[in-house]
């Protein structure tokens, strides 16, 4: 059988004929020997039973009247853009995210869209997971386009979000901020003896003490406080409203507040664009090394990704933990 029209599903690397080619007995998807052996059996295990679980990992045939990507997205063919009925990329059955559904169907044909110069299918390789939302993303950060929306996910979990698709620069950045809000809220407390001494007795009471003297204080219904607890928040309001206290300490306070909201709207803003950035980087080191075809996919491939989830469900929980202002 001809391999050379189907892809490995572990690793998205096209086969050719030196490929060592092992077939799963239940489904007949073909995958790398040394990938089967990696991923414990067929990757497409859930499609068993299912017409999808070969027909996954075949590459379409691109029509050569297909227009090409940089004739069809631009500003004044837009409405030629959405009319056609083609993917944005052919070699892995991708799909077209400004076509209703409806209008896509198995004959439709198929181009290879590309994005900085370099096809498609390098960033589905470095995106791994959730494809649909950050290729037509990029596609517009590429032309220079409004419209790379605001990643919602950064805004919740920024550190978490960094570290999941391993976006480091902006890592270190939310991280040293996160540190220096850490810091400015532990010195507005060091500056007042009486409050400092009412918040290590709440602390060695219940260490998730502020939750509940935060809900106390904004009247939710059912909180409740101990009279360590209540002593802190009468230290607190005093602190807060007591004239001879220095202003800085006031503004330390709102400014921590402020700040954290401020660096999560930023993040939620400049995230795609980062990570953009952060691929297009990883294609240009494959490339200069002098990388091509299947090893440039491969270096991308391990280059990118997303760390395992409980790494990074772990950051986000100290991450919720420290910083729920």
């Amino acid at each position: 059988m001809d391999w050379k029209k189907y892809f490995c599903p572990v690793c998205g690397i096209d086969f050719t004929d030196e490929s060592d080619v092992v077939v799963c007995p239940d489904c007949g998807t073909p995958h790398h020997r040394e990938c089967w052996k990696n991923n414990g059996g067929c990757a497409n295990e859930g499609l068993h039973g299912t017409e999808d679980s070969l027909e996954c990992t075949y590459k379409k045939a691109t029509s050569e009247d297909d227009a090409p990507a940089e004739q069809i997205f631009t500003e004044d063919k837009k409405e030629d853009y959405y009319s056609q009925r083609a993917p944005f990329n052919s070699e892995q059955g991708g799909f077209n995210p400004f076509e209703k559904a409806e209008n896509i169907g198995e004959n439709a044909p198929k181009t290879t869209y590309y994005i900085n110069g370099k096809p498609s299918v390098l960033y589905e390789i470095a995106l791994r997971k959730n494809q649909r939302y950050y290729i037509p993303r990029f596609m517009v950060l590429d032309k220079g386009l409004k419209g790379a929306g605001w990643n919602f996910m950064a805004f919740l979990f920024p550190l978490a979000w960094s570290f999941y698709r391993k976006v480091y620069k902006l890592s270190a950045v939310i991280l040293a901020v996160y540190i220096a809000l850490i810091g400015a809220t532990c010195l507005t407390v060091f500056m007042d003896k009486p409050l400092w001494e009412s918040f290590n007795a709440c602390y060695e009471e219940d260490p998730e003490f502020i939750y509940k003297v935060t809900a106390y204080a904004n009247e939710e219904s059912g909180a409740t406080l101990t009279p360590n607890q209540q002593q802190y928040l009468k230290e607190q309001e005093e602190f807060i409203n007591n004239v001879d206290q220095p202003k800085i300490n006031v503004i330390i306070t709102w400014g921590t507040f402020i700040l954290s909201y401020v660096l999560r709207a930023f993040v939620a803003i400049v995230a795609n664009k980062a990570y953009f950035k952060k691929i297009n980087r990883s294609i240009d080191i494959g490339e200069k090394i002098g990388f091509q075809g299947d090893a440039l996919k491969t270096f991308v491939y391990r280059k990118n990704g997303t760390l395992p989830i409980i790494v990074v469900a772990i950051i986000g929980f100290i991450e919720y933990t420290f910083m729920r202002f």
